[in-house]
């Protein structure tokens, strides 16, 4: 991650290259092989002979086995084909002029990094100058971040995947702007980021839980006040949640980045750094099951929810009637009856219940 942590930027950075990273921008894993064109969905990895692959979903995770995190090899990708390439480059070029002049050629760095909370160093796995970035033909589009190897030759968050890693693509400035270059609104001094976009990499297939950091941007997208640390984005009908098993695909947990990376630090012992961290984290939890219950009563097909058959046991919905059962000894029916008559009962059962508590890091991915 850059070294500097301001939410409003004191310059002018590359607004719309940052538009365009947003739209384009995806990692895959396996790599597809130079000359197969890769496709935006796991249909595209199947049709060119891949099996078992994965790419990032919509809010910016790669989600892997254990086995793949350890082996596969990333590839990141700047768009789907080489039009896609040309366009986001030819962005990026005007804007770059745009901020630093026509006759300028400012020390603009493409850095592509890897961190997790655990480690203390950020590894970086693909750097190049501005210039050999954009030039880099009809094959820049698409390039290797991680080779299918294991052990020691393995960049170290890949090795790591208990704790799963953050991949981070920036535009920065690679050195200070000299003096005669500076200028009011222009970034002059070194590690200055100008656009970036971050992605988690996973080591479980998890339930679309993990949460998101919440910046500035993120607060003006959705109109939320500067202070405001947690939120849960709903991107559809609240018809057919509680049938969903993959809760990415309907919801989004965003929590304040700083906060989000301090609760979730860990010493050598696995421990919390910060006595708050445990509570805090118990707390965004509850916030989000508080969400969730208020969309499932509001849900027009939970009438058609039946705990006890086969169709529903995949459901997120399901797990958790089975952790209200299995810690007050109740039946399925039973928990299911408390939700939908007494949900801040059965939110207080839930809250109650020891052994999911201790498993909520891992059901957010909070360590991660």
């Amino acid at each position: 991650m850059a070294s500097e942590k301001r939410g409003l930027r004191p310059f002018n950075t590359l607004e719309k290259t940052q538009k365009e990273l947003n739209r384009l921008l995806r990692l895959q894993s396996p790599r597809i092989p130079d000359g197969q064109q890769a496709n935006l969905g796991n249909t595209g990895l199947e049709s060119v002979g891949v099996t078992n692959g994965s790419i990032t979903d919509p809010n910016g995770t790669l989600q892997l086995d254990r086995n793949r995190y350890l082996q596969d090899s990333i590839g990141l990708y700047f768009g789907t084909h080489d039009d896609h390439w040309m366009d986001l480059t030819q962005v990026a070029a005007s804007e770059v002029e745009e901020v630093f002049g026509r006759a300028s050629r400012p020390p603009v760095k493409v850095v592509v990094t890897a961190s997790n909370p655990r480690l203390k160093q950020v590894h970086v796995l693909r750097e190049w100058s501005f210039d050999d970035w954009r030039y880099a033909g009809d094959q820049g589009w698409r390039c290797d971040l991680v080779h299918r190897v294991s052990g020691d030759q393995r960049p170290r968050p890949f090795r790591m995947p208990a704790d799963g890693c953050t991949v981070t693509v920036l535009f920065l400035l690679g050195n200070d702007l000299p003096l005669a270059e500076r200028a009011p609104g222009r970034p002059w001094r070194k590690g200055s980021w100008l656009a970036k976009a971050d992605f988690r990499v996973t080591a479980s297939v998890g339930n679309g839980l993990a949460p998101h950091p919440m910046n500035s941007d993120i607060r003006e997208r959705f109109g939320l006040a500067s202070h405001s640390t947690f939120f849960v984005d709903f991107r559809s009908e609240a018809s057919g949640v509680c049938m969903a098993t993959d809760l990415s695909r309907v919801m989004t947990v965003f929590i304040d980045e700083n906060l989000l990376k301090s609760a979730a630090e860990l010493d050598a012992r696995n421990n919390h750094r910060r006595p708050a961290g445990g509570p805090l984290l118990n707390q965004w939890v509850m916030d989000t099951y508080r969400a969730l219950v208020f969309h499932y009563l509001r849900d027009d097909q939970l009438g058609e929810f039946d705990p006890i058959t086969d169709s529903c046991r995949n459901t997120f919905l399901y797990s958790m009637l089975k952790a209200v059962k299995d810690e007050h000894h109740v039946t399925l029916q039973e928990a299911f009856l408390i939700l939908k008559d007494q949900p801040f009962r059965f939110l207080a059962l839930l809250e109650h219940n020891l052994a999911l508590r201790s498993s909520n890091e891992l059901l957010l991915e909070l360590k991660k």
